[in-house]
């Protein structure tokens, strides 16, 4: 028999949200949740005030969202992360914190960046915790490197990565008048893009340049992509009481607040896919259903999906952890990168350049901006990326790492630290909480003695990074 329990708040929580991210480049969901997401509970739970963690391991990081007691000391969460920081490998990246917010407004916004970024930056006035922006097609110049020709000249692309962000950054000249200054990047006619081809990486024989080492082309493209076209700007405030006040806000900046609007995230991978649910609205329930096995847990909660989008009075469904994949994972060798003098940071660093591309640097070329995406050239070489090794000596990125055959979700979810996967039904304009609560029964009668059941709160819903 099916018991249905009740929880309350955010697993407990009922004050302040913090949520904590790490990236970790090249590393699978699996061996994310064992060196990153673990030690990072771990070390949260020790935080005093804390009641409830949700994590998230993914191909190539992880995120813990934190809930507190109202009365809890937030602040308590920086300390923990400096443990998080020892307990991780040195190849993940720095921790990241951020106040999750206790609701969402959400609009449509133009998909041109000089309109929607002079909003966003208006928008940081009010009080708010957070704006982002999903669709909005951004100009970059994208530089595709040639693993044979950095070899030829002995460059890293950590070298090259480092050259274009110092030269990004730095002022060649000052000019101001009395009690005033201000810094002034003096371009002398050329374009942004012959600044960026122009960039000094190295001095061997002769100067090394980007120009002589990469493919650089200019085009628009979108981090995240609204399915059926479009943009949309999202904010995130500190107190439900703020709501009300950003949405007379976005009205002022001509943006009309899509009421009872939520995303969801259709696909992970680079771009992201969110589909926007606008109607009808009504409440979100979810069941939490906990265990050891990731791929009997994906089972249930895709079953359950397939029940509950034909239930009636389900307006929609999706589920957290039940994405299966069969795929390559490509595994760092930490012992050999030892014994050939390779930081494993770097490793981590190039890998991510060569399968996703990164941005590296942003310059100002009139009225916009243009960011810099270095990655390399046709993708599925990064075999042959060489790093800096002992003495100099370069090492090519196939020599560090290996490539595993493995079967496993690319989504590891864990609720108070244990395995989970999370089914969640919003229910159309007249469907009541109840009545939700009893089609989840049914979609999950399989799924063992015991699944968690509680009604999602507006800030949740929306807890996701773009």
């Amino acid at each position: 028999m099916l018991a249905l329990v009740t929880a309350c708040g955010g697993d407990g929580g009922t004050g302040a949200v913090v949520t904590v991210s790490v990236e970790m480049g090249g590393a699978s969901a699996a061996v994310v949740e064992h060196e990153v997401l673990e030690p990072m509970e771990q070390a949260l739970m020790k935080v005093r005030g804390v009641r409830g963690l949700r994590g998230r391991a993914v191909d190539g990081g992880a995120v813990v969202d934190v809930s507190f007691a109202w009365d809890a000391d937030v602040a308590q969460t920086r300390s923990a992360v400096v443990a998080v920081q020892r307990a991780i490998p040195p190849d993940a990246m720095q921790p990241v914190v951020e106040v999750r917010p206790a609701a969402w407004v959400l609009v449509r916004a133009s998909d041109d960046p000089r309109v929607t970024f002079a909003q966003r930056e208006r928008l940081w006035k009010a009080p708010v915790v957070r704006v982002e922006t999903c669709g909005v097609r951004e100009a970059r110049l994208s530089i595709e490197l040639a693993p044979a020709k950095l070899a030829a000249f002995g460059v890293s692309a950590a070298q090259v990565a480092e050259a274009l962000r110092v030269e990004s950054e730095l002022p060649s000249g000052r000019v101001g008048t009395a009690g005033s200054a201000g810094v002034v990047r003096v371009l002398g006619g050329a374009t942004a893009r012959d600044d960026v081809a122009d960039t000094v990486v190295a001095h061997r024989d002769v100067v090394v340049r980007v120009r002589d080492l990469a493919v650089i082309t200019e085009r628009a493209e979108a981090d995240c992509l609204v399915v059926g076209g479009g943009a949309l700007l999202r904010v995130g405030v500190r107190t439900r009481g703020q709501q009300r006040a950003i949405e007379k806000a976005l009205v002022r900046e001509k943006l009309k607040p899509l009421a009872g609007a939520i995303t969801i995230e259709r696909r992970g991978g680079r771009p992201r896919e969110i589909e926007l649910v606008t109607a009808p609205h009504g409440p979100v329930v979810e069941a939490v259903l906990s265990g050891d096995d990731v791929f009997a847990l994906a089972d249930v909660g895709r079953a359950a999906l397939t029940t509950l989008r034909e239930a009636p009075g389900v307006a929609a469904a999706w589920c957290l952890g039940c994405e299966p994949a069969n795929r390559e994972n490509l595994v760092v060798d930490r012992a050999r990168a030892a014994q050939l003098g390779v930081d494993p940071g770097a490793v981590a660093q190039a890998l991510r350049l060569a399968l996703e591309g990164e941005l590296v640097a942003e310059y100002e070329d009139g009225d916009r901006r243009l960011g810099v995406l270095l990655g390399v050239e046709g993708g599925t070489r990064w075999g042959e990326v060489p790093l800096e090794g002992a003495s100099g000596a370069m090492v090519r990125l196939g020599d560090l790492v290996k490539v595993e055959v493995a079967s496993g979700p690319r989504e590891i979810v864990h609720v108070d630290r244990r395995r989970a996967v999370v089914v969640r039904v919003r229910g159309e304009a007249k469907t009541g909480v109840s009545e939700l609560r009893k089609r989840l029964g049914e979609a999950m009668k399989s799924a063992g003695p015991t699944v968690r059941v509680r009604l999602v709160e507006d800030g949740e819903l929306d807890g996701e990074r773009w």
